[in-house]
């Protein structure tokens, strides 16, 4: 799975729906947070968050985070073009595979 989320899915999809079901007021959200801090004993996320749960829930039926379409893909090709650049010129220094492929020196890092 790709969730980034440091909440469980059961408690965000009970913040949207406890949320859809309430009168959608800045009142509403603090009666979900109580709930929520009632049943899981954690501080509950601000209300904007259960907001944005709730529009994306009901309106994609997903809760889950996506990676964006571009992050892999980039990782990829950066490391391709570094393991050619080292089999062509083998400069092991970080800075210098940044520098000559005009990358991060941290994605050079990470990759190296």
């Amino acid at each position: 799975m790709n969730d980034k989320s440091t909440y469980t899915l059961e408690f965000r999809i009970l913040a949207a729906v406890w949320y859809f079901e309430s009168e959608q007021s800045r009142r509403a959200v603090g009666q979900v947070r109580f709930r929520l801090r009632e049943r899981y004993d954690i501080e509950a996320t601000e209300g904007i968050v259960i907001k944005g749960w709730t529009d994306k829930f009901f309106s994609t039926g997903s809760i889950t985070d996506k990676l964006w379409p571009a992050q892999p893909t980039a990782r990829r090709d950066a490391t391709k073009r570094i393991s050619q650049h080292i089999t062509v010129k083998p400069c092991f220094s970080v800075k210098c595979v940044s520098n000559e492929l005009n990358i991060l020196p941290t994605t050079a890092y990470c990759i190296m």
